[in-house]
C-alpha cells in the first residue's frame, strides 16, 4: 500500500469533539496484510463515528518506507500515532474496541457532555 491520505466525512453519530480542530493520525503498516487492512477499516469507522468531518489519516507502509520505523519509534505493527490535537499518543492494535480507543485518545463519551458540546453549551452551569 502506498503512503497516502484517507478522508471520509460520512456522518453516523454525534461528534465526540466540539469545534473544528482536526485530528491527525498516522497508521504504520507492513504491506497489505489482513490485520493491517482491518486496522485501517476500524480506524476509518471509529473516526466516522466519533470524529466526523474532523480527521485525517495518513497510511505509511514500512515495507516501502522502512526509514520511518526508526524515526517514528515504531516497535509493533500496526501502530497508530495521533499527532493532533496534543498530546501525541501511540496506539498499538486494530482499533476493534471503541471504548478502549476512546479512553486511550482521551475522549469523554458521557452522553450529556457530547450533547452539550454539540450545542456549543457548557455541560454544567458555571460557578457563581
Amino acid at each position: 500500500m502506498n503512503k497516502g491520505k484517507t478522508k471520509n466525512s460520512k456522518l453516523k453519530k454525534k461528534s465526540a469533539v466540539s469545534g473544528k480542530e482536526k485530528w491527525v493520525f498516522n497508521l504504520y503498516i507492513a504491506g497489505g496484510t489482513p490485520h493491517c487492512m482491518l486496522t485501517l477499516d476500524n480506524l476509518k469507522k471509529f473516526c466516522n463515528e466519533y470524529l466526523p468531518d474532523s480527521y485525517a489519516i495518513e497510511v505509511i507502509d514500512l515495507l516501502q518506507h522502512p526509514e520511518y520505523a526508526q524515526s517514528a519509534e515504531i516497535i509493533a505493527i500496526p501502530t497508530v500515532i495521533k499527532f493532533k490535537p496534543d498530546p501525541v499518543r501511540y496506539i498499538i492494535g486494530d482499533f476493534s474496541n471503541s471504548k478502549l480507543m476512546l479512553m486511550k485518545l482521551g475522549l469523554d463519551m458521557n452522553p450529556k457532555t457530547i450533547e452539550a458540546s454539540n450545542k456549543s453549551e457548557q455541560p454544567f452551569p458555571p460557578f457563581q
